[in-house]
């Protein structure tokens, strides 16, 4: 997914997270 290839830092995955649920946001 796109959202494994872009790298985030650790505090903004937890807000993408909330944008993109139910996918590994976290990876």
């Amino acid at each position: 997914s796109t959202d494994c290839n872009i790298q985030i830092p650790k505090p903004n995955s937890t807000l993408l997270q909330r944008l993109v649920k139910g996918k590994p946001a976290d990876k």
